[in-house]
């Protein structure tokens, strides 16, 4: 068979039933991402693309004219043959690794035969109950934690090819992958009511936020942005879906100059419908960052480890390189419990310069750290993740965050665990992947390639969620019936 065009192999793919069917897979066990390996299953995402490079439409290869011809032909190209998952040095401890996905009937066969697959099978069912086409599920947290735990069976990732057991492969495929109460996760979840209309905005060292001593924004856009599967369209580009507020921009490159930073999030923290409690009852977090601090000044051994710290990171007398030392120094502790305590912890926003709590956030996330030198610019934001894959060390830390800290493509909600999110987060505390960074220009690739990092490094919903249930397992919520808006806003100027 001759050589064919990129994308009319795609087309020629999504005409057949068993590689369009691993079209769908890929988004589920590599994540919605085009920038990083973002998953929580990476040997099942190579495993994908084996399978689907297999098909004869893409083997050996697959041809585009040059990238500034044919952006779309390339980008496709990229993904199937040079996706950012193939090249990863960690990967997660799959107890049932495959060299290429599995048939969902021998997948069901193999789980019946192992114990531990079985209860993860029956607890999804159960938990995440269906009839007729409608969930009927008692716990949506229950479900959320089974369709999580599912990911660890063969059954995620199965497919079903043409063969003449065909129609029961497609039933257990339904069952995985067609789960209405897993659909209704994301549209009435924890992160995924993005519908409110008041505002409860918090300040915390892991969020979005503008420096007004770098930037003076001429305006606050409001920009609802849903992470999304990449969507494949035979006719349109293999990008992600945005959805916008009415208002909002019709594109993200619309704002072509938009800078990202720690500090400002509006609380994006569990306020959906929760197991039955009423929609309009809301989850609110409290000011932590004045307690954390006069927690740790307390402690001696904690006090010794901030002290280099609060030295070093002066907002009149910056020391960067010193700052963001001092903050690895704190952060690299291990066995201790206040690390996590200030690295998420959270205040009210309010212009009151003598606000305790913002005051010592300052301190403890001192924006020393993140800006650039006096006169320098702000770096773009994919040049950070690029320059750390080019140290080991910080290479590791990456991968490790771009997994743990995985978006459910279908969920929306964090991918693994939000435990193992927060210390892949603590793990990059002081390094150039918490920088200030911004996104400009008119090369699209580069564009793309930025906004991506962006959302990863600044946007990530499961940042949001794992600093969420931190506070809510360890300080509990504060309700209130005050409705608000809890969607992402960025800084476009």
């Amino acid at each position: 068979m001759a050589i064919l065009n990129c994308l009319l192999a795609r087309q020629l793919c999504f005409e057949d039933a068993s590689c369009s069917a691993i079209l769908e897979i890929i988004p589920r066990v590599c994540g919605s991402e085009l920038v990083a390996c973002s998953t929580v299953t990476v040997t099942k995402c190579q495993a994908a693309l084996r399978t689907l490079q297999a098909f004869p439409f893409f083997k050996p290869t697959c041809l585009c004219r040059e990238p500034n011809v044919d952006p779309e032909c390339n980008s496709f190209r990229d993904f199937l043959f040079d996706h950012p998952c193939v090249f990863v040095m960690k990967k997660e401890k799959d107890p049932y690794p495959v060299e290429t996905l599995p048939t969902c009937t021998y997948a069901l066969s193999v789980c019946h035969n192992e114990k531990a697959c079985s209860v993860l099978f029956d607890r999804f069912k159960n938990a995440c109950k269906a009839r007729d086409g409608e969930c009927r599920m008692e716990d949506r947290e229950a479900c959320r934690e089974a369709w999580a735990g599912l990911r660890l069976s063969p059954l995620f990732g199965c497919i079903c090819p043409n063969t003449h057991m065909k129609k029961r492969c497609d039933r257990i495929f339904a069952v995985v992958n067609h789960n209405p109460c897993v659909v209704k996760l994301m549209s009435d979840g924890r992160i995924a009511n993005r519908n409110g209309t008041g505002v409860s905005s918090w300040i915390g060292g892991m969020s979005i936020t503008h420096d007004g001593n770098l930037i003076a924004p001429d305006k606050i856009m409001t920009h609802i942005h849903r992470y999304a599967s990449p969507h494949y369209n035979p006719h349109g580009h293999h990008y992600h879906r945005w959805n916008h507020e009415p208002g909002g921009s019709e594109d993200p490159l619309y704002a072509t100059k938009t800078v990202y930073g720690p500090g400002y999030i509006d609380e994006n923290q569990r306020i959906g419908k929760e197991n039955g409690k009423s929609g309009d009852e809301k989850v609110a977090l409290q000011s932590t960052c004045h307690v954390a601090l006069d927690a740790c000044i307390k402690d001696s051994e904690c006090v010794t480890s901030l002290t280099p710290v609060l030295q070093k990171c002066h907002t009149s007398d910056c020391d960067r390189e010193g700052c963001m030392a001092a903050l690895r120094g704190f952060y690299r502790k291990s066995g201790v419990h206040w690390n996590t305590e200030i690295a998420f912890c959270l205040c009210k926003k309010t212009d009151n310069r003598e606000d305790s709590c913002m005051n010592a956030q300052e301190r403890l996330h001192p924006s020393c750290a993140q800006r650039p030198a006096v006169g320098s610019p702000l770096p773009a934001c994919h040049t950070l993740a690029h320059a750390c894959r080019e140290e080991p060390e910080c290479r590791i830390r990456l991968e490790n965050y771009e997994q743990w800290c995985a978006v459910d493509a279908v969920t929306q909600g964090c991918a693994g665990s939000p435990a193992a999110c927060r210390a892949a987060v603590v793990a990059v505390l002081g390094t150039q992947l918490r920088a200030a960074c911004a996104c400009r220009g008119t090369d699209f690739a580069q564009l793309y390639d930025c906004l991506g990092w962006q959302r990863l490094l600044w946007l990530n919903p499961c940042v949001v969620e794992s600093q969420s249930d931190y506070h809510m397992k360890t300080y509990g919520p504060l309700l209130t019936t005050t409705p608000f808006d809890n969607g992402i806003r960025y800084i476009t100027v």
